[in-house]
């Protein structure tokens, strides 16, 4: 493959229920410190992106959920500490809960979830390319 096209892969889960969109605030350890989010992260070797989207969002919010379609897909530099910056293709996806209960945040990753409506994103701080992912979740919720 040539170099140009090496890239880590990431998922992330749009989970809107009654009308708000679950976020995710970062610790303030590792990459994107302290941003709202999505839950999601990257792809292992041998995993489909539904399968990796199950277990991320399980990972940091301890819920279950069914995959639907994809709604988004961008690509940044993701910081690593030992490679400097590694180019990462993720693919956002509108989610909904198999079973309603509450988040338990992953310490590890995650301080904080709110559940929030469209009208008070601007109240989450984050990055703009998230920002606008976010927006766009509503937008195309069905």
């Amino acid at each position: 493959m040539p170099a140009n096209l090496k890239a880590e892969v990431c998922v992330g889960a749009a989970i809107v229920r009654r009308g708000r969109l679950l976020l995710l605030r970062r610790s303030s350890e590792g990459a994107f410190p302290g941003v709202w989010e999505i839950p999601g992260g990257h792809v292992e070797t041998g995993e489909s992106l539904e399968v990796a989207l199950r277990r991320e969002v399980r990972e940091e919010t301890g819920l279950t959920v069914r995959v639907e379609q994809p709604f988004h897909v961008w690509s940044y530099a993701y910081p690593s500490g030992h490679q400097g910056t590694v180019p990462t293709v993720e693919i956002d996806f509108h989610c909904s809960l198999r079973a309603l209960r509450a988040p338990r945040v992953n310490p590890k990753e995650h301080v904080e979830f709110a559940w929030v409506r469209r009208s008070e994103l601007s109240q989450y701080p984050t990055d703009p390319r998230l920002d606008a992912l976010h927006r766009r979740a509503f937008e195309t919720r069905h």
